[in-house]
């Protein structure tokens, strides 16, 4: 298209233009009263679609922790006797749950005979004692050992952006040897 017929097809459409369009260019009071309710439902609708103009927000689900790392922080765990096995310290951060929903963790032994076993969480409150009598196998670890995990109390996690560690107490030494391999964290809840 060259210039000129654009500029003939754009004369053309400015000379039918007031026929065109002359309806809506009447000053008559109902057509008036139209428009403005129309541009006041338009703009309702705009809003209404934005959220209101409204800055708070809902909860947003939100998942927090590590997955299974080995007790020693490295390629291996530590033997389970008398005296307890405990992990290198582990942190969740950074972390936006503001509360908590659930709380789980995963414990990796070899073998598995859980029932001999004194397991505490370990942050900057109180332990944790977790009850992994009611646990069953859950899955498989990292290079060897058995799966196990256990839904904690929602108490167990005062502050989730503490340095966690895990012990692992044998509590009846001499009968079995453990061998605790790692372990994992997560914490669910709204941010």
């Amino acid at each position: 298209m060259d210039n000129g017929v654009l500029s003939l097809d754009l004369a053309q459409a400015a000379a039918r233009g007031p026929h065109l369009f002359g309806f809506f260019m009447r000053s008559e009071p109902a057509l008036k009263f139209f428009v403005r309710w129309l541009s006041v439902l338009v703009c309702t609708a705009l809003v209404s679609a934005c959220g209101g103009g409204s800055t708070s927000s809902a909860p947003v689900p939100q998942t927090c922790g590590f997955g299974l790392v080995y007790a020693d922080g490295g390629t291996s765990g530590y033997a389970v006797g008398a005296t307890p096995a405990i992990s290198v310290p582990k942190s969740i951060t950074p972390c936006g749950i503001t509360q908590v929903q659930s709380v789980t963790l995963g414990l990796c032994v070899n073998p598995a005979d859980v029932s001999e076993l004194k397991v505490q969480l370990l942050g900057s409150g109180a332990a944790t004692l977790l009850n992994l009598s009611a646990a069953a196998p859950s899955g498989s670890c990292l290079l060897t050992g058995t799966l196990y995990t256990a839904a904690l109390p929602l108490s167990a996690v005062g502050s989730i952006t503490d340095s966690w560690r895990l012990s692992v107490e044998d509590i009846r030494p001499g009968y079995t040897s453990s061998y605790f391999v790692g372990w994992s964290l997560e914490v669910k809840g709204l941010k």
